[in-house]
């Protein structure tokens, strides 16, 4: 039977133009992916675009995450048409799936110029922006429709915006310091300053889920509560199976992500199938994927209606507008700086 490491060597053999990491800048090389790399590219971009649909060692990088913006469009746009939707206000919603397609676009870009020096550096900037946006609107959607009416930890929506906001843009800016110094521990800066914005903004889901743990469930025998304010017994535990899926997906992506596990074991065997980006990247799907559907599940399941007093603080749409206008405004900025500063004060020297 054929193995992982004679397949990959057998694509590479048969892929056209591609070259191993002594033949490509320093900067472009990942580490123990030894072989598969495309050759660089001055900034053509019907080359770089073209590359998407060859195989190297960032095909898979590029299409999991460019088709799952797809996917997301597509079921929101049925989401959307449910009749049960209540007539306040969406714009979170809007903002959420905005951030999302955005997240995961925005990424398949940067996967997609690896090999293009002057594009790739803007392009993963935006990348490290678009996940501290996807952070904002994440955030903003669990606090508007998921969270009780009465969270003991952040109460306010001005708070709450606040707090997301300052630290969605340190975690870009900590991010595009490690592209511009070039640390060897990029990887494991990032996941840690990512992780700031990922705490504080769970906070109205862990709050719901202590809430509907507190909740009596409905009689499912006799269709009578047995308290005040109670929740059918699936409900009562939907939210919190799909928000601890949502956690454990997620922070295993995170350690995936800094443990470059699996081709720190075997350097060289999985270059085009199986590293831990790759990994990283399904994870990212999975885990914003359960976040979706319990997000669209407290908009418009139709028997919410039942506990909808208990859940949800729709905001004010020109706080959305100014928070969604800020972190924009500051990821632009920390994007121009940074990308002045890789070019003027680290210019990258090519290799002979």
């Amino acid at each position: 039977m054929e193995t992982l490491k004679s397949f990959t060597d057998r694509m590479v053999a048969s892929s056209n133009g591609l070259v191993p990491w002594h033949e490509v800048p320093e900067d472009s090389r990942e580490k123990y992916i030894l072989t598969g790399y495309r050759r660089p590219n001055e900034g053509q971009w019907l080359s770089c675009i073209g590359s998407a649909f060859q195989w190297h060692n960032e095909t898979i990088n590029i299409w999991t995450h460019l088709l799952p913006a797809f996917y997301f469009i597509y079921f929101a746009l049925m989401a959307l048409r449910c009749e049960h939707v209540p007539n306040n206000s969406l714009f979170a919603f809007y903002g959420y799936l905005l951030a999302v397609c955005s997240l995961f676009l925005v990424s398949s870009a940067a996967h997609l110029c690896t090999h293009c020096h002057f594009l790739k550096d803007i392009f993963f900037m935006m990348d490290y922006s678009a996940i501290s946006f996807y952070g904002v609107g994440a955030s903003i959607a669990v606090f508007a429709y998921s969270r009780p009416k009465h969270q003991i930890l952040v109460d306010t929506e001005e708070a709450f915006l606040i707090g997301i906001v300052i630290l969605a843009i340190a975690a870009s800016w900590t991010s595009c310091w490690t592209r511009i110094s070039q640390s060897s521990l990029g990887h494991l800066i990032r996941t840690s300053a990512y992780a700031a914005p990922f705490v504080y903004g769970s906070m109205p889901a862990v709050a719901r889920c202590f809430h509907d743990i507190s909740l009596p469930p409905t009689n499912i025998t006799t269709g009578h509560n047995t308290g005040d304010e109670a929740l059918p017994v699936i409900d009562k535990y939907s939210f919190i199976q799909m928000y601890i899926w949502h956690f454990v997906l997620m922070a295993s992506a995170g350690l995936v992500n800094i443990s470059r596990v699996p081709e720190c074991w075997f350097p060289g065997t999985f270059d085009l199938i199986g590293s831990s980006h790759q990994w990283f990247h399904v994870l990212i799907f999975l885990s914003i994927r359960q976040q979706f559907w319990f997000t669209v599940s407290d908009i418009c399941v139709p028997n919410r209606h039942i506990s909808a007093s208990m859940y949800g603080h729709y905001f004010n749409g020109w706080y959305l507008l100014s928070a969604f206008a800020v972190t924009l405004i500051a990821l632009a900025f920390i994007i121009t700086f940074s990308f002045k500063n890789i070019h003027e004060e680290k210019p990258v020297v090519k290799q002979e």
